[in-house]
């Protein structure tokens, strides 16, 4: 365990100083600053919503603010774990440290893993950087809004452990950059996975295997999303277990294919 939380100390210290990291990190509080603004001053507030409604012929509350924000601060958490995940081992072995990592002893498994629990608490920090300033946001606002901090935490837990367990997979056949492209496609086009579903419906053939196939393969992560989280605040514990198992599932079966295939790898 100890050889793990060194790479894992390593890794999240190596990214957290890079400089495309913390500008992105930084833009985060900047668009959710904005709007905080929006929920702190009553007149812009009514001004956006006036405008949002005008514009979309929908119903604004002020609760779709934080949605708002919580969709931002994914958003920046997902460009974040991009970054990160196409460097995340290729570094290492382009500069030859990964034989540094190795000799200490440190097995391959260790060291994949280290790596992977690193990313994934870097991107999980920048995440609760963001919740809480949102948080501190609806403190001073004083309106008794509020969000399920705790629930959206574990959700995104959850979500850049998936986004990472694709990446060390792919990564381990393909250079770091499209390994990361390619992951984080998968991911936002799990968004889409119910299209897919309600496609296959009415499709006959190859048509409606293909739809299937795509719908089982992507990560449904529309129930997922902040507004779905926001929409079923009241059911939380069913909605954190279906989470926990689908992300173990999920997440375990690209981590597992990673491992396997780094085993195999020529350093």
């Amino acid at each position: 365990m100890k050889t793990v939380l060194t790479v894992l100390k390593i890794t999240f210290g190596d990214f957290i100083r890079r400089t495309e990291v913390l500008i992105i990190a930084i833009l985060g509080i900047v668009f959710i600053a904005g709007v905080s603004m929006v929920l702190l001053d009553e007149e812009l507030a009514k001004q956006v919503t006036a405008g949002v409604e005008r514009s979309q012929s929908v119903d604004v509350q002020k609760s779709t603010f934080v949605e708002g924000a919580l969709v931002y601060a994914e958003l920046f958490t997902i460009i974040i774990s991009f970054l990160v995940g196409m460097n995340l081992i290729g570094k290492d072995i382009k500069t030859n440290a990964i034989a540094l990592y190795l000799v200490k002893p440190i097995s391959r498994l260790q060291y994949l893993f280290g790596k992977y629990l690193g990313a994934v608490s870097l991107s999980l920090m920048i995440f609760l950087i963001y919740e809480l300033f949102l948080l501190l946001t609806l403190q001073i606002d004083g309106s008794g809004l509020s969000f399920p901090f705790f629930k959206i935490l574990f959700i995104t837990l959850f979500k850049v452990s998936l986004l990472y367990s694709m990446i060390l997979m792919l990564v381990q056949k393909l250079p770091g950059f499209v390994a990361s492209l390619i992951a984080t496609a998968i991911y936002l086009t799990g968004y889409f996975a119910g299209d897919f579903f309600l496609f296959a419906i009415s499709a006959k053939g190859l048509l409606k295997i293909g739809s299937l196939a795509i719908y089982y393969t992507l990560p449904h992560m529309v129930q997922v999303s902040p507004g779905s989280i926001m929409g079923s605040a009241g059911r939380i514990a069913p909605f954190i277990e279906w989470a926990f198992i689908y992300g173990l599932l999920y997440s375990g079966l690209w981590l597992f294919g990673g491992m396997v295939l780094f085993r195999k790898r020529a350093l």
